[in-house]
Parts: C-alpha cells; structure tokens; sequence
C-alpha cells in the first residue's frame, strides 16, 4: 500500500549465504519470463524462449538490486516458484500466485509515520470500493423497462402507483425522484438507483468493520479487513443482479448494514441522537419491508447486553420512541395516494383494514415459516447450503462462518449480532414458501459480509506484522478476484438485453385496436409501463390473469378468453396445451398469440409469402421465420396454410432444417385436416431445436405434408414433383457463451484454439459420446480442424470437425464412441490430417502430438434441455419406490448460459406397461432458486417427491425428467438426437424404478 515502506532486515551475524539472495532473483526472473510468454498470442520457439527468460533474469536482477538499496525485504517472492514449478499453462494460477506474493511482501513492509497517509487510510479505502463498484454496476445496469415485480417498480416510481404489499412507499417516493433526471427513459435511472443502494451498503459495512475497533494498532491491516468486507457482497451474483435492476432488496441490504452499524455506533458511545437515528432507520427498514422486523430479534439482544445492568436514560428512550414513530410517516403515503386514484392502484388503501393488511402484507402470512416437518427443514437447509455456494464459491462461506467464530470468541455481544442477524434471516428465508430464497437472504449476505471483516480484523489486532497475517489475506484476497471473474462475461450481457422493451412494444404495435391482452404477471408490468408511463396504445387493456383458487391456470384464461372474445379483440401472452380442444385459433403475434373463434383471411402483412400447392390439396401461404440462430438456440417457425379442397385424409406437417450433412432439426405436428374447412386459413407454430454441435453455415429451411397409407408414409407432392417446399435460408453463427463443463479444462494448442471442457454421455448403452468444447481468442482467421479420438496405438476411434472460430467464438463437437473407454488420446490436425496442431505445453511450447483424456468410470450423463442446461449424473440409479410413500429423486442441472426465463421441473415414475404415471412438478430446488435467477456454470440439484400410487403391483418402473416454461407449459426440446430417435424428444429417462411389495 502506499503508506508503508519496508521493514529493514536484521543485521547478518557473519557472512549471509548468497544461495537464497540467488534462489530468489531465479526464481522471479523465471516467473516473469513464464508469465511473458503464456500471456503473449502464438507459439513460443526456443529462441523467443531463450530471450524471454534472460530478459526476465536481468529484471529480477535490476528489481532486487533496487530492493536491495531502498533496504526492503523481499523474501516473499520467493512464492514465485509455485507456479514456476507449476505442471501446465495457467495464467489464472500464475496472477493468484503472483497476488498472493505481491501481497505478502506488502504486508511485512512497514508503516511509513507519516499523520497524513495514516489519516488517509481511514477514509480512502471507501472512496476506491465505492468508485470501483459504481463502475462495476454502471457497466452491467439494465438499460431499460424490466419483467414481473422490477417492471411494477419502474411503473409506481414513475406514476406514484401502489405496488403490491407491503407497499413500499419509501422505495416509491425515492424511485419517483430518480425519475427527475433528465433522461428519456424513466426506467433507466430507477435502474441505477438501485446501483447508488448497493454501493452505499458497502461503504456501510466498511464503516461498521471500522467502528468495532476504533484504535486499530494497525490502521492499513483494518482498511484492508474493511475492504475486503465490501469486496466480499460485490462477489455475490445476487446482489450484484440486485444492484443492477429496480427491486426492493438493494434497499433493504442498505437497510440491514445500516442497523448493524448504528447499533455498533451507539453501543461504543451511546448518546441520545445515536439512539434517535437507529430506532429511526429501524422504523424506515420495518416500513419497507416486514421481514426486517425479524432483526429486532437479534438487534434487541444485543442492546440489552451492551448495556449491562445500567439503566437507559429516560430522555433517550423518549427521543427514540419519537424518532421510531417519526420514521412510520411515510406509511401515510399508502392511504393518501391511493385517496388521489393513481394510474397502478390494484387494491385501494381506502380503510385502516385494507391499510393494516397492505403494510403487514397479511395476504402472505400463511407462507411465512411454512413447514410440513422436521425432515422438510433439512432438505431446505440442504438448499441454503447450495445457496451459499452458489453466492459466494466453496470456499469464501466457510472463511466467513471462520470469522464469525474468531468473533464470536473475542467479543460475544458483536457476536450474537452478527450472528442473530445471519440466522434470523436464513432461517426465515428458506422457511418462507416463495420462489426467491436468493433475495430474500441479501439481509444474511450482509451478515456474512460484516463477519468477514470483524474476523480478519481480529487477526490483524493478534498478529499484526507476521507474514501468515498477509498469506491470509491475500489469500482471502484472490479467492473474491476468482470469484468476480467468472460473473463478468454474464453480466455484462446485461447492458444490451432490451428484450423486455422490444417485445412489450411489438406487442402493444400489432395488437388489434381496442384489444383486451391476456397477460401473465412476466408480461403484464412492462406492458402496464409503456401504457402508463410512455402513453403507447391507450386503447389496447391489458388485465392480468391469476390463479384462482383451486381451478388450473389453463380453465381460468379459457374462461376469461370465452368471455370477452365476443365483444373485442383478445390477446394472450401464455398458451396451453388446453387451448388446442377449445375450438378456439391461436394465430402468431409477436411473442403472444391472437385469438380467433373463426379462420383468418390471409397472413399478417409482415410474414414472408411462399404460395407454394402441395398435391394440389394444400396451399402454403406464408412463413415467419429467424433468418440466423445459434447452436442452443430454439427457431420458431411459423406457417401460414389452408386447403384448397375438401381433404378426406388427415395429414401430419413436417418443417425441418438441412444442412450440408442432412437433417439437423425437424417439428412434426398431425392435423385432423379432414375436418377444415376449404380456404380456412391454418396459423401453426414449430420449434427447431439446435443442437450444441451445429456447425455454422447456411441451412435450408423446408416444410411439406404427409399422411399414412397401407403401403407406409406418403407426401403430398409440388407441381416440380418435389415432396417439400423450400420456405427460406438459416444462417447457423458460432456462439459466444463458453460451455460449462463437468471436466473443465483449459488446454491450449497451437493456432490458440482452447479446449475448455469435457464431458461425457452414455446414456445409450455401450456407447460413449464425448463432447469437447473449444473457443478461441484470437481475432486472426484460421482455418477448420480435423479432431479424433484415438487409442494407445493410434487407431482413429471417432473423428469431427472443429469449424474456423476466432474472436471469442465458441465451438462444441461431438464424438461417439464404441463402449466405455477410460483413457483416449485427442489430435488435433489440418482438415486433410497432415499437419498436426499440439497441444501446447509450460513457456507455450510445443508438446506432445496428442492430449491423453481421462474419461471417468460409470454411467455419467450430460444431456442439453433446450440449451438452457444440462442434466448431468455421474453414476446410475435404481430408487427403490413403496406404493403410497413419495420417492427421493434429486435431478441435477447445469446452466449452459444465463437464464431469462422461469421453467419447472417434472419427475415422473411410469409403470413398465404405462399403466399409470405420476408426477412432481415444481421450481428448482424447493423453490428456493428459481432458474431465471441463473448463471452460466451454476448447478443445482432438486429434491422431487412422486408418489406411487397405492395400488401400485411390485416391479420395474421408469424415473423420467421434464422441463417446461413455466408460464406456456411448452417443454424444453432435449438437445441430443440420439435420444429423440427413441422417443425422449421431451423427456430424458433418468433411470430405472423397483416397486417394491407393500
């Protein structure tokens, strides 16, 4: 740091040895030239090699000798050799051991005694965390109108609306003021209010690590402990999602640092104005939101026991009972604003019933600390558990839970605080029956955070100069750098997904005049905004449907269609499978689907028109269509067709995708067409899955119709005696988004193509497919690769192609194998398999002509669902199921890219003769962590509950998985073609059942 100098070396009794002066100078100079040249582009020859490690030589040299003269140790690089020494290329390894050093020898340097650069260290940490994370959150911050609940709060701030309970007038009114800045749309600077939130709560637990040792004897080792405490919220994916949209829980992790560090404050010196201001914001944080009453829990706890036996002064408890009163004020907004009739006033606060029941959020009581039994309590702890790993990585929980100890230990009251508060809101989050847990624990997050910082404070108070002080945190230090860095590449996808906005407003642009919009909660609030706020398409209504009662979802929207579509235009944003037995159309409508009771007359104006006569039975009129997709990515295609005559046969239609190599994608769908009428036009939708190996290029786009004979399948043929019609070009790109892996590796070979990951499939029996996933940096143009797979002796067991990428572009190919090998060998050759790339090894050196990959034992599976993620297992399972008791099936994911989307969950058991089936649907792991909430690489794994029936006969059974969006029911397509040719287009069959005797 920049206040501190070295600490001078002892004097050597006798001659000192030059052997570790010599060790050192070696060591760093080898450090710096392997650093050089694995950061540098390209192959390393032995003649760049030899240059590169003199030139790091003669700069260890000259660094040392200068060290050596300004009188500063620096045996703490000598570090430097764990990644000399390190086994294979990895940058990432090598700026962690670097870090580490660098930090270690900062910290046995000295204080310079100097008032000014001591009087620095109290504030300047602050200042360059909030700068650094105000940076941070401006890069990522959502740029416009959001779905669902931050869509409702972008539309209360900007009309002084009434959100849902509790309400949240402060949050309202404060929302409402950050709309005064003068930018076109209101939604962005809502957006970054949460971002000033978020930064504001690390400053706040900066100043609370600070406040618990107000004359630290080492002033840096404190600023660093309260850095790093801030550091360690910014980490989390969920509060940094939180501090990039409009939501409440920016406000209220503010809210929560607030109240631990003025409870600290005040205890340290208790005065009345302190007293004042924490019954205040503690006032301030109940109104916000009623789960905050919970921290009284703890926050009372520890008043009483700082206190002693001392009694409060009277004139304290009175300026605080005022002040706590005073802060309920704003409550007053609910039932005035709502006397006003604002433009978002679901349910008029007009009578103190209606008041109490919006600000206590009464309506939700049945789901607070909702528990079936003690065994449904350690599965949610089984989920918080998850939670934190996915919050904070594997390990930064356990320094933070180490920390609360060492606290704990030395000061029991700081302790009980910080504690209490990370219990109380962990236990009350994973007991609330709503499908956020991740937000709701921000409140704990802070906990963590805090209790991180108080414990290396304390080790800076123990040992304040050791170097095992400075291992410590540096190594704390690294394990915050490797965990922001993986969340950069998803986050920063944020800035440019307008998504929300450009639907709502094609929506709201197509829809009929005076339509009625049937919208889900996910549809409905941007669609509110744009009406409300932005005066688009007044005469269009758009009503939210919610489930009532016992009724399925799918009864309630027929029935709330049924009755309008008589007198206007009707919209609806979800569609089930229900729909298809109504009699009702369901024509394409951006994103949404127009309802008619009668056929339309021709195709909407923007679809591409075809005219194409198949048998001259059949007329293709129109298509709409992708022009290019991604591998993962799902193209929906929709058609425009009606018979030209009276069809007396049924016929099914076929749309599907070739490419160089055949088919890569198809959608069947069987139409009773003998029962349309003549000239009544179809609108149907198809979705075209691609897989993850799909190579880019060009791909046609074709559809036809077909019926049954006795002789087989027959299509209807062109007038050219075609038997399908060509309906446009696909152009497939190369993704951008790294596959996730189960085997990550990072495995460089020459012309910089990167293997980064391996898994495994054997899901069809003695067969092994191998999926390699490739990227490549470089922004130079390559040419294609020829990849195979070998055995010990050479022989060629698969072999692909790896197509041109560069500039970040990804890749995935897949390889069958025969059985189940456990060692291969991967090459690497020119598209005629002459030249060999190899994999490259230490110094970027060319190495072996092949890469041996360890494939695991057992019956692994990595199976893509509609390129959202993976279901992986590593061995097979036989659950044992009793008729009438629920079985334990614990599916597995992995998310391929950041989730936009909410899907569930269906585990199934069928019976061997489909004689019954029985499911369990349901969000992600208990509802705890909902996958519109997920990141690349995030896995989760589920606990479903089906039940045999009670009748069920003993034997063998299926155990199956489904995924499906959660608003449209419509499933998620498994990715693997394999599969689907037997039957699991849908589904993936995760194992096998035995039903067992009663």
């Amino acid at each position: 740091m920049a206040d501190t100098v070295a600490r001078p070396a002892p004097e050597a009794q006798g001659t000192a040895s030059p052997w570790p002066e010599a060790a050192i100078v070696l060591g760093l100079g080898l450090y710096l030239a392997r650093m050089g040249a694995e950061s540098l582009t390209g192959t390393r020859s032995w003649a760049q090699l030899t240059f590169l490690v003199l030139t790091g030589l003669v700069l260890a040299w000259f660094i040392t000798r200068g060290l050596k003269r300004l009188e500063l140790e620096h045996r703490e690089l000598g570090l430097l050799w764990v990644y000399v020494l390190w086994p294979g290329l990895n940058t990432t390894a090598g700026l962690s051991i670097g870090l580490l050093s660098v930090g270690v020898w900062l910290w046995r340097m000295r204080p310079i005694p100097s008032p000014r650069l001591v009087s620095a260290t109290h504030w300047v940490p602050e200042v360059v965390i909030a700068s650094l994370a105000l940076l941070l959150y401006w890069d990522t911050l959502s740029p416009s109108i959001l779905p669902a609940d931050a869509g409702e709060f972008q539309l209360v701030g900007s009309t002084l609306g009434i959100a849902h309970p509790p309400g949240y007038p402060l949050y309202t009114l404060l929302a409402k003021l950050a709309t005064l800045a003068p930018v076109p749309d209101h939604a962005l600077p809502i957006n970054a209010m949460s971002a000033i939130f978020a930064t504001a709560t690390l400053v706040v637990i900066m100043r609370l690590v600070r406040q618990v040792t107000p004359r630290p004897s080492s002033p840096r080792g404190i600023a660093w402990a309260a850095a790093l405490a801030g550091c360690a919220l910014i980490v989390s994916p969920t509060y940094w999602t939180q501090a990039t949209t409009a939501n409440i829980r920016s406000l209220t992790g503010l809210f929560t640092a607030a109240l631990l560090w003025l409870a600290v404050r005040y205890t340290s010196e208790p005065t009345t104005r302190r007293l004042a201001a924490l019954l205040f914001v503690l006032g301030l944080a109940c109104g916000h939101h009623s789960s905050l009453v919970l921290l009284i829990l703890s926050l009372g706890p520890y008043l009483l026991l700082s206190r002693g036996r001392s009694a409060m002064p009277r004139s304290h408890w009175l300026w605080g009972l005022g002040a706590l009163l005073a802060s309920t004020l704003v409550l007053a907004y609910l039932p005035i604003r709502s006397a006003m009739k604002p433009s978002f006033d679901p349910v008029p606060v007009d009578s103190l019933a209606r008041f109490l029941d919006h600000v206590l959020a009464l309506g939700f009581r049945g789901d607070v600390l909702y528990l079936e039994s003690a065994r449904e309590l350690l599965e949610r702890l089984v989920v918080y558990v998850q939670i934190l790993r996915l919050q904070f990585g594997p390990w930064l929980p356990w320094a933070m839970l180490l920390s609360l100890g060492a606290v704990c230990w030395r000061n029991r009251r700081l302790g009980l605080l910080l504690g209490g508060v990370w219990a109380v809101n962990a236990l009350s989050a994973i007991t609330y029956r709503a499908p956020q847990t991740v937000e709701y624990l921000i409140p704990s997050y802070v906990a963590m955070a805090a209790s991180l910082g108080c414990g290396l404070m304390l080790v800076v108070e123990r040992m304040p100069h050791r170097r095992r002080t400075g291992l410590i945190f540096s190594l704390v230090s690294a394990l915050l750098i490797l965990q922001i860095l993986p969340l950069l590449p998803d986050m920063r996808l944020q800035p440019s997904d307008v998504s929300t906005r450009t639907g709502a407003e094609k929506l709201l642009r197509l829809a009929p005049n005076n339509a009625l919009v049937l919208a889900n909660w996910h549809n409905a609030t941007p669609l509110w905004y744009l009406q409300q706020v932005e005066g688009e398409r007044p005469d269009v209504r758009v009503d939210y449907v919610y489930p009532q009662g016992s009724r399925s979802n799918a009864e309630v929207w027929l029935q709330r269609i049924q009755q309008a579509l008589p007198f206007r235009p009707v919209v609806v944003t979800t569609r089930f499978h229900e729909y298809e037995g109504s009699g009702l159309l369901f024509e394409p409508l951006g994103s949404a689907w127009l309802v008619r009771a009668e056929p339309s007359e021709s195709p909407p104006d923007a679809a591409t028109r075809v005219a194409a006569v198949l048998g001259e039975r059949i007329r293709i009129d129109a298509i709409s269509a992708p022009d290019t997709g991604t591998p993962g990515d799902t193209l929906t295609v929709h058609l425009y067709w009606h018979p030209t005559v009276q069809l007396t046969e049924d016929y099914a239609v076929f749309v599907q995708l070739i490419g160089p190599d055949g088919l890569v994608g198809q959608a069947d769908r069987a139409q009773p067409t003998s029962t349309y009428a003549v000239g009544a036009m179809r609108a149907d939708s198809y979705d075209l899955p691609l897989l993850l190996q799909t190579a880019p290029g060009s791909y046609q786009l074709i559809a036809g119709f077909y019926t049954q004979t006795t002789s087989g399948w027959e299509r209807l043929l062109t007038a050219t005696g075609e038997d399908f019609v060509q309906l446009g070009t696909v152009t497939v790109r190369s993704g951008t988004q790294q596959a996730p892996s189960l085997m990550p590796c990072y495995r460089t070979f020459e012309e910089g193509v990167i293997l980064t990951g391996v898994d495994i499939d054997r899901s069809i029996p003695g067969t092994t497919r191998v999926y390699l996933h490739w990227t490549r940096p470089d922004t130079t143009p390559t040419q294609p690769a020829r990849v195979a797979l070998e055995d010990a002796a050479g022989a060629t067991l698969a072999e692909g192609r790896l197509p041109a990428i560069r500039n970040g572009q990804v890749a995935t190919v897949a390889l069958d194998l025969e059985g189940a090998p456990e060692l291969v060998q991967l090459r690497l050759t020119t598209p005629s398999g002459v030249e060999t790339r190899r994999p490259l090894s230490v110094f970027r050196l060319p190495g072996a002509e092949t890469l041996s990959l360890k494939l695991p034992e057992g019956a692994w599976r990595y199976v893509p669902l509609g390129g959202e993620f993976a279901w992986v297992q590593r061995a097979e399972h036989l659950w044992r199921v009793r008729p009438g008791r629920p079985a334990a099936i614990r599916p597995e994911l992995l998310a391929l890219r950041p989730i936009r989307r909410d899907i569930s969950l269906s585990v199934s058991i069928v019976s061997a003769g489909n004689t019954w089936e029985v499911k369990a649907d349901g969000t992600p792991a208990l509802g705890a962590i909902p996958t519109l909430k997920w990141l690349t690489g995030w896995r989760v794994t589920s606990l479903y509950m089906p039940q045999a029936p009670e009748d069920a006969a003993p034997g063998d059974a299926t155990v199956r998985l489904e995924a499906y969006d959660a608003f449209t029911l419509a499933p998620l397509a498994v990715l693997d073609e394999r599969l689907v040719r037997q039957g699991q287009g849908t589904y993936v069959v995760m194992g096998s059942a035995q039903i067992l005797a009663h």
